[in-house]
């Protein structure tokens, strides 16, 4: 037993049974169990403690993904808005254009390699048209999507 009582209340060791005895065993008895029943756990304390422990490691856990999340689909709307109200097609000539210019312009009078920075534009002008068609269908998507 956790507490034992005192030794003039033991009635193992002496069984006298007068009315202040009994007085003083049932006052120890009485104290007793109001010190035991003062220290009940306080399970909603403890309940509340894990439940802010959870919140506190969920938070830790889901903020930063909640933020590049929310800089991805600023992001995204950004490339939206320049795709519907750009002229991607404008854009992507003027880039073509240069190009051209830039490739054409240090031979001009050298036909064999005039012809060589041709037979490259032409090349790299194939996957251009791809990619165009790639972007109108994008475009179109997300027009029409």
């Amino acid at each position: 037993m956790a507490t034992e009582l005192p030794v003039e209340l033991d009635f193992v060791k002496d069984d006298e049974a007068s009315s202040e005895r009994m007085n003083r065993a049932m006052l120890f008895l009485y104290l007793l169990a109001r010190a035991a029943a003062s220290v009940k756990p306080d399970y909603e304390r403890a309940i509340r403690e894990i439940q802010a422990i959870g919140l506190e490691r969920l938070n830790e856990v889901l903020s930063p993904i909640f933020l590049e999340t929310q800089a991805l689909a600023i992001e995204m709307q950004s490339t939206r808005d320049y795709w519907v109200q750009g002229n991607i097609l404008s854009d992507l000539r003027t880039e073509l254009l240069g190009a051209l210019s830039d490739a054409v312009e240090p031979v001009a009078g050298d036909v064999e390699t005039l012809t060589d920075a041709v037979a490259t534009l032409q090349a790299s002008a194939g996957s251009d048209v791809a990619r165009l068609t790639r972007l109108e269908n994008d475009r179109w998507f997300i027009n029409h999507g």
